[in-house]
């Protein structure tokens, strides 16, 4: 299951991301201004955790990372696979989300550091 989970001190906000909702965000054909910032932004983020697969994309015969896969920005997990969909399809994230991208001028915070043990050989 695609998540985009929104982890803040007092709660924790779950979206579930259908194919149902990333085919309907196809349809609507809503480009995001900027959108290459954006891109830029998410692609500095650091893993979490990455399953070793790949998965079609429901769109075209691509294989691409599998959602199983997890980036974050230290205050949002999310299926890496929405970047794809993001970049290609018009995946809308919620609003909050690019509100915090804006917000920081598109720069990671210090939370941002991935949690997975990088080998230091």
């Amino acid at each position: 299951m695609r998540e985009i989970v929104h982890i803040r001190e007092s709660e924790v906000v779950i979206y579930e991301v259908t194919n149902k909702y990333l085919k309907e965000c196809w349809n609507l054909k809503v480009d995001l201004a900027n959108k290459d910032i954006y891109l830029e932004y998410l692609k500095k983020c650091e893993f979490e955790n990455i399953l070793l697969d790949k998965t079609q994309c429901i769109f075209s015969d691509k294989w691409i990372s599998h959602f199983l896969t997890n980036k974050s920005d230290g205050d949002w997990l999310w299926s890496v696979d929405l970047e794809h969909y993001f970049e290609k399809y018009n995946f809308l994230w919620p609003e909050a989300h690019l509100k915090k991208m804006r917000n920081s001028n598109f720069k990671l915070s210090d939370n941002s550091k991935s949690t997975i043990k990088k080998d230091e050989t």
